[in-house]
């Protein structure tokens, strides 16, 4: 009986000791974000409204598509219909009907924009005693945007196989916001820095297909039949003011930017640019194979944009144009032909998992007190051997101390 008590207390006392752990971990981890700064607890807050990336620059938004005659957005659906994907932001999903059958989905993704080039020097004037310089800078940008779905959403057919509908993206027009953002890392942010896009221009067009069986094909040539506007080397976008390209009298508009004490023109500089991506011809391509097997492709169609932009004040932290790895088309998941893929993603996760030095403390924590757990259930003779062996290293330690001070 004098066993068993002894198992059982021990077992409570390590329970205890995970419970004491459990409790004190968050509030460890708050005492360190308090020592690190409120700079950390300031992106805990960010992260409920959201951003793309820290670095001052043009953010990009997908935050709207006009298609069927109304807007599509976070907030906005055209009557009659019932979305059952619909998410809008830094990438953007919509499928406007039932998840598996009607019209398929519309997607897009995006790489943020990035510094090419700084080879240009700032013109620098002065008006009275006040001096002023402007930058103009080459910002590198991609987008990608596709069609996705299931067969039942690539068309609509007979009895006898013969195709009667594809859903045609076609008139659709995908509006993106560019924000400027000038992050303010302190409160009391001493530089200024006004940022404008200047002209937005297609560098280049790829188009690619992606099968029945989520195959990718590059340079389908069944793509050719496709069209977007802009869609070709040297073609730009039209910087709009507002969301649809509604005419604002700017002259009308009490700007908010200020230069060493003179506003800047309201025309350039402003909260908010727009610009928007129409879909000429955008739809899944369908056939029979001898009238029997439904073989189908879905467009997918990679944008490389240079933005030149106008930059007024100082531009201290930037995102170069090494530092983002360039993005690639739009590849569709569900290609199992690399059977070590799942275990190479699986290992690269924990990797960087383990990257975090508080994931690292956590694990090792979790595995020492699964340990002590053991010991105290299945061998308490042995903890309590350690501790003893503890103990008494700590007793000898003493001693050298103390004859040192002595």
């Amino acid at each position: 009986m004098v066993k068993t008590k002894k198992k059982l207390s021990s077992s409570k006392k390590a329970l205890l000791l995970v419970l004491t752990i459990a409790v004190m971990l968050p509030l460890a981890e708050l005492a360190l974000a308090y020592l690190f700064g409120t700079s950390l607890l300031k992106l805990w807050e960010a992260s409920l409204s959201g951003y793309q990336t820290a670095f001052q620059g043009l953010q990009a938004e997908f935050e709207a598509v006009y298609w069927q005659g109304g807007w599509w957005s976070q907030s906005e659906t055209p009557a009659g219909w019932n979305p059952s994907l619909k998410q809008f932001g830094y990438e953007l999903t919509l499928d406007p009907d039932q998840p598996t059958d009607g019209w398929c989905d519309l997607l897009a993704n995006q790489q943020p924009l990035v510094v090419e080039d700084e080879s240009y020097q700032p013109y620098v004037w002065a008006v009275g005693d006040k001096q002023f310089e402007i930058h103009k800078v080459k910002l590198k940008w991609a987008v990608n945007v596709w069609l996705g779905g299931t067969g039942d959403e690539a068309a609509d057919w007979t009895t006898f196989n013969i195709i009667t509908w594809e859903p045609n993206y076609a008139g659709a027009q995908i509006w993106i916001r560019l924000t400027p953002r000038p992050f303010k890392y302190f409160r009391e942010n001493p530089d200024q820095m006004y940022i404008a896009p200047a002209c937005i221009v297609v560098e280049s067009v790829q188009w690619a297909s992606i099968d029945q069986d989520n195959r990718m094909t590059l340079n389908d040539p069944d793509m050719s039949v496709m069209d977007i506007n802009p869609g070709a080397r040297g073609e730009n976008f039209g910087i709009y003011y507002q969301r649809g390209g509604f005419p604002i009298n700017v002259q009308n508009e009490i700007t908010k930017y200020y230069y060493n004490g003179l506003a800047l023109d309201p025309q350039v500089f402003r909260d908010t640019y727009w610009i928007h991506i129409d879909l000429i011809n955008f739809k899944p391509i369908n056939k029979f194979e001898w009238q029997i097997w439904h073989k189908w492709k879905y467009p997918s169609v990679k944008l490389e944009i240079t933005v030149y932009a106008f930059i007024v004040g100082v531009w201290k932290v930037k995102l170069a144009k090494e530092e983002v790895p360039q993005l690639e088309p739009h590849k569709p998941a569900g290609d199992w032909t690399d059977w070590t893929k799942p275990f190479r993603d699986l290992a690269a996760a924990i990797g960087s998992w383990f990257n975090n030095p508080f994931n690292a403390i956590t694990f090792w924590l979790f595995l020492l007190i699964a340990a002590l757990i053991i010991l105290a259930v299945v061998a308490p003779g042995v903890l309590r051997g350690i501790g003893k062996v503890a103990e008494a290293g700590g007793k000898k330690l003493a001693e050298k101390i103390n004859k040192k001070e002595g």
